[in-house]
């Protein structure tokens, strides 16, 4: 009987060799492992956020031309919320994708984008001047970064029509990430 049972481990394991042996079976393999690895490293950044499901924490924010924005105007449409820092290089590589998201997804969603951690307009302006930002900037603050829970940027809350959180990512996300993500 264990002559029988190591010829069945052969063969399957020579079926798992013959497998391994096609590209697209290594292809295949190695981009689930790369996803797995991914979205374990995305679930940890995001551990400590405020929760999906939960109220966003609401705030009242001047843009960089002093009008003041509440969040609860932006109700009644899916809200983009992209927190970022002037001084942080993944959020100006992130800064054409959400200008595209906004030309894309015209007025069917609400982006605005919250800029903390900065130490003077004059760089604020600077950084959108060189990244020809597009979308509204509030100036956040102390209270907020604590409200959101953000230690790391760009820090990105999908809020629903109701202004419960959907999504939260930390890190770069692509244009194709934040296009899932407004049409979900």
């Amino acid at each position: 009987m264990s002559t029988e049972s190591s010829d069945i481990s052969s063969q399957q394991l020579s079926r798992w060799q013959q497998l391994r042996q096609k590209r697209w079976f290594r292809w295949a393999g190695d981009l689930a492992i790369f996803a797995l690895i991914f979205t374990a490293i995305t679930m940890w950044q995001s551990r400590a956020l405020v929760k999906s499901g939960a109220p966003a924490p609401q705030f009242a924010l001047v843009d960089m031309q002093g009008n003041e924005h509440e969040l609860q105007q932006y109700q009644g449409k899916k809200t983009f919320v992209v927190f970022w820092a002037p001084w942080c290089g993944v959020c100006g590589a992130e800064s054409d994708n959400v200008s595209r998201i906004k030309s894309w997804m015209g007025e069917r969603i609400n982006l605005i984008s919250v800029v903390l951690d900065y130490q003077s307009d004059e760089k604020i302006q600077e950084f959108m001047d060189k990244q020809d930002v597009d979308y509204p900037v509030l100036k956040g603050n102390r209270m907020v970064q604590q409200d959101y829970k953000i230690s790391s940027y760009p820090t990105l809350y999908v809020l629903n029509e109701d202004g419960a959180i959907d999504y939260t990512v930390v890190g770069y996300t692509t244009t194709l990430g934040m296009l899932w993500r407004a049409l979900l």
